[in-house]
């Protein structure tokens, strides 16, 4: 094997993800990052931001994300960045396929797909009366049962949600821990860690294995934890960095590239 370079290097970050993104392209044969680019793109994005007037307020803004932030909200971002994962149609394979028959959830006179398409879901099961959002009840089959998950994500089309039986495995196991460690409340995760991001998302990724993506690079165990950290700043930003989400190192989460495939 040949040398592995930056091992003795990567301790210099808090967060692991750095940690492992620092060693993969220090490492990596086949992908690379052209460092002469990264500059650019860094005042393109600032550049842009300001020109927009961004601001985390704009979270709340969007039609479907909670417009007050309680405790309600918290459930909701913690169910939604629990279940947000791979929305990709095996119709996306099929040449000539249609784009209006991929799995896609109609509310309030819209269709949605992706990402978007979980946060309706789960909305119009609220509006329905279903307690969708509270860990105590998705924990248990016997408080909702797969056939009423299956309900919830029913789709506007003939194709079912991408990864239905995972997608009730990660309630089942993260409602479970909520009930059994932390008295059914991700609140009580969030008290935990202090104000400290980082502390946070070593809560998550030591208790919740649907959230610890992670894997082995060149002998090495590396972090990517996505969702975990999408988690957090969707707190910080629905709090706007006030009460629960307040982190005195919120700076440390790193960015989350997205990524989708296309077959042509």
């Amino acid at each position: 094997m040949d040398s592995v370079i930056g091992e003795s290097e990567v301790q210099q970050y808090a967060n692991p993800v750095l940690e492992s993104a620092y060693f993969i392209s220090k490492n990596s044969k086949d992908v690379f990052i052209p460092q002469d680019s990264i500059q650019e793109a860094a005042n393109t994005i600032y550049s842009n931001m300001k020109k927009l007037k961004y601001s985390i307020s704009v979270w709340k803004q969007h039609e479907l994300h909670p417009k007050v932030a309680n405790e309600d909200a918290i459930n909701w971002i913690f169910l939604v960045d629990l279940l947000n994962f791979s929305f990709w149609s095996d119709l996306e394979k099929e040449k000539g396929s249609n784009i209006q028959e991929r799995f896609s959830i109609y509310h309030k006179d819209k269709i949605y797909t992706g990402y978007w398409s979980l946060c309706a879901a789960i909305n119009r099961a609220i509006d329905e009366g279903i307690q969708i959002t509270n860990p105590s009840v998705y924990a248990s089959s016997e408080n909702l049962s797969d056939d009423k998950i299956k309900y919830i994500f029913r789709s506007h089309t003939s194709e079912g949600i991408p990864l239905l039986q995972e997608r009730i495995n990660c309630m089942r196991e993260a409602g479970k821990i909520l009930v059994e460690k932390f008295d059914g409340s991700f609140i009580n995760c969030i008290k935990q860690s202090n104000n400290s991001a980082m502390k946070l998302l070593k809560i998550i990724t030591d208790n919740f294995e649907c959230f610890r993506d992670e894997c082995e690079f060149l002998g090495r165990k590396v972090q990517l934890y996505k969702r975990a950290q999408i988690l957090i700043a969707d707190i910080w930003a629905c709090f706007e960095g006030h009460n629960y989400g307040s982190f005195n190192d919120i700076d440390d989460i790193t960015m989350f590239a997205d990524y989708r495939h296309f077959f042509i």
